[in-house]
């Protein structure tokens, strides 16, 4: 049974992709923005474990668990290929201005 929505859908050559910086990051996302969001039945949540050995809320979603985005510090051998074939729906979350480009900005 489905928790909710996910923003995350896999793409093809027909999608119209745009990739932007959300707010507070300072990496690209990639954006389809000719799809919606699709139910999941999947909620990921992430804890980082502090000095007291204790867990803290670091972040959480509805949808799956994703490789981190190309050019960032977590960066793994999945990331490119993974965020090639999928991207976050366009105008689902906000972005910093001036942002937006069509190309890939990953090199």
């Amino acid at each position: 049974m489905p928790v909710g929505l996910t923003d995350l859908v896999p793409t093809n050559d027909s999608d119209e992709i745009v990739y932007a910086k959300r707010l507070n990051r300072d990496n690209y996302t990639r954006f389809v923005a000719n799809r919606t969001a699709v139910p999941t039945n999947f909620v990921t949540i992430v804890l980082r474990r502090d000095a007291e050995d204790s867990y803290k809320l670091w972040s959480a979603w509805v949808g799956q668990k994703t490789p981190q985005f190309p050019g960032d510090e977590n960066e793994t051998p999945e990331s490119r290929p993974f965020w090639r074939a999928h991207a976050l729906v366009w105008g689902n979350q906000e972005v910093q201005l001036n942002t937006d480009r069509k190309d890939w900005p990953w090199a």
